[in-house]
């Protein structure tokens, strides 16, 4: 059914047609109650079953996206909200999760290390960013 797109468009332009004139036809033909109900078995007649077959088998796995997801969406609302960059971001950031573990070890010069706190308090990031640059 998926793949037949005119079979799709007479379906949803039949549920249209149905829906409407459900919605025109005067209230005392037909109570609310039974305006949804047949609106639903035309739906679930129509291929509907299949769509919710569907969705039943992907629903848990997207709320499971959302709930992890939602926190990092937060935060990036957050710091565009705050007009911050993501130089910005990743400095605050690492100094708060890992400030003291290595971000940088000079192979040419005698092998020093370099952490995270050492690397922003002497804004060791700016010379990186240039070095890597030219």
């Amino acid at each position: 059914m998926y793949g037949n797109t005119t079979a799709m468009r007479n379906r949803n332009s039949f549920l249209l047609c149905l829906g409407a004139y459900l919605l025109l036809v005067p209230s005392e033909a037909f109570s609310p109650f039974l305006r949804a109900a047949v609106l639903a078995a035309a739906w679930l007649a129509t291929g509907g079953a299949e769509w919710l077959q569907v969705f039943l088998s992907v629903a848990p796995r997207d709320l499971k996206l959302f709930w992890r997801g939602s926190p990092f969406l937060l935060a990036i609302a957050r710091a565009k909200l705050g007009d911050e960059s993501v130089a910005q971001l990743f400095r605050r950031t690492a100094l708060a999760r890992h400030p003291d573990r290595v971000m940088f070890v000079d192979a040419d010069g005698g092998g020093r290390r370099w952490t995270y706190r050492q690397g922003f308090k002497h804004d060791f990031l700016n010379v990186m960013n240039y070095t890597t640059n030219y």
